[in-house]
């Protein structure tokens, strides 16, 4: 007789499928104990700012765990000499105004009045550390965790003005003052607004030397015309 079933070799049957049902119970340890649980704490940020230097500290509520204020002054610095710079000795003071170091990084933001060219560390050595900074809202900003002295050095002409910055008045004052200069001296004032027709004298004659040539002829053909005339009737 014909055999008529599926013919199959090893090898070539479908894997058997197994279902898994989903387990939606608790996790627990071995002896049945809770599983543990996985908490973030929230992140929080305290702003210290110093009213009279307008200088501020950002940073987490960790970071600045025990500081309850801001001691900053403009002091001088001998490494900078020749430069225009604004330089702050900067340091965090608990509530028995003892200093402290922040236990992580802080970001500080300091005032300034013009096109920054740099912002240093001071060394206690007396050495300038250059560090990344970058310019918002009218304040230089870096990150520290590490509070001393430092500056903010601005360029020689201040001609570059950042994206955050307008400019001051004594860039547009001398252009001001240029104009009233220009307008308050009355003889410039009287040669810009004399024309050369004004200053010819007023006698009634046409000062165009073509349209006198032109005049001069058209008598010149009328005489020659009018004497024709007479010879041809005489």
């Amino acid at each position: 007789p014909e055999y008529t079933k599926p013919i199959v070799t090893m090898g070539q049957e479908q894997p058997p499928v197994v279902n898994i049902p989903e387990y939606t119970q608790p996790v627990g340890t071995a002896g049945q104990e809770q599983a543990p649980t996985v908490s973030v704490p929230e992140y929080k940020l305290r702003v210290l700012k110093d009213e009279k230097t307008k200088v501020e500290i950002i940073g987490g509520a960790t970071d600045l765990e025990g500081i309850s204020h801001i001691s900053s002054r403009r002091v001088l610095a001998q490494e900078l000499f020749g430069k225009t710079y604004d330089a702050y000795d900067l340091h965090l003071k608990n509530s028995t105004d003892q200093s402290l170091q922040p236990k992580g990084t802080v970001l500080v933001r300091l005032p300034i009045s013009s096109a920054v060219e740099n912002v240093y560390y001071l060394t206690p050595s007396k050495e300038l550390q250059a560090l990344d900074f970058t310019i918002r809202e009218g304040m230089a900003e870096f990150t520290t965790s590490h509070f001393s002295t430092y500056a903010v050095v601005y360029r020689a002409n201040g001609a570059s003005i950042t994206a955050n910055q307008k400019p001051s008045e004594t860039d547009i004052k001398p252009l001001a003052n240029s104009s009233k200069q220009v307008s308050s001296s009355p003889d410039l004032v009287q040669s810009a607004n004399h024309s050369p027709k004004e200053q010819l004298p007023a006698t009634g004659e046409t000062s165009n030397p073509l349209l006198f040539l032109s005049g001069l002829s058209l008598v010149l053909t009328a005489t020659f015309l009018l004497k024709s005339k007479k010879d041809e009737s005489n």
